[in-house]
């Protein structure tokens, strides 16, 4: 019904705020960047997926009520541009925990895109994504307050030669970004590739 839908409309806009999509991601890159070392890791990894299973409930009572979904594109578009505003701001940055809070937001997007494909492959493909980002956000989050508190900076031109004083913590962060960037044959690659194929199942080919 078209109430139902208003009322799915309004739901899905406040999960967007809260998950920092883009346009209403302000807060965010600060609140991630400004927390204790060891709270940055919590907020991206776990408490960022709060809207994101929220907005995953919302669109499937949304079609268990047979409300208007054609908010379902624009829910895609929004997701798709979080995930690419995203990833130019995150390559834009100097500071270590600005730049990984706005690749949180890039994985978000990544994540709201799925759940708009409002399928089964798209559902499963956001659980898988968020599982993901859940594992790599929070271990670069915590080297991150590793090497912050090892170093005392943050800023990634007084970052250089951590490799051979800090060997364990440079194999994670190196590990932990290929998961994260989508290459074989860590998690990554199966998440971005199971996105592409519930987006061409459901015949979103100019997304």
């Amino acid at each position: 019904s078209k109430g139902t839908g208003v009322v799915f409309a309004l739901l899905a806009i406040g999960f967007l705020i809260k998950a920092g999509t883009i346009g209403v991601h302000v807060w965010l890159p600060g609140a991630y960047a400004e927390a204790e070392d060891d709270l940055s890791a919590m907020l991206s990894a776990v408490v960022s997926k709060v809207p994101i299973f929220g907005l995953m409930v919302g669109t499937y009572a949304a079609i268990l009520s047979e409300a208007d979904l054609s908010l379902a594109h624009a829910l895609g578009w929004i997701g798709m541009l979080t995930a690419l505003a995203g990833a130019m701001l995150a390559v834009q940055q100097d500071d270590v925990k600005r730049m990984l809070a706005y690749s949180s937001m890039s994985q978000l997007g990544y994540i709201v895109t799925a759940i708009a494909l409002m399928s089964h492959l798209g559902w499963v493909t956001a659980l898988y994504l968020t599982a993901n980002h859940l594992m790599t956000k929070g271990i670069l989050f915590l080297i991150a307050a590793a090497i912050i508190l090892r170093t005392g900076a943050r800023a990634f031109a007084d970052l250089g030669g951590l490799a051979r004083p800090m060997p364990f913590t440079f194999a994670a962060a190196a590990i932990a970004i290929v998961a994260m960037s989508g290459l074989p044959p860590l998690a990554g690659f199966g998440g971005k590739w199971l996105l592409l194929s519930a987006m061409m199942e459901k015949g979103w080919y100019g997304s």
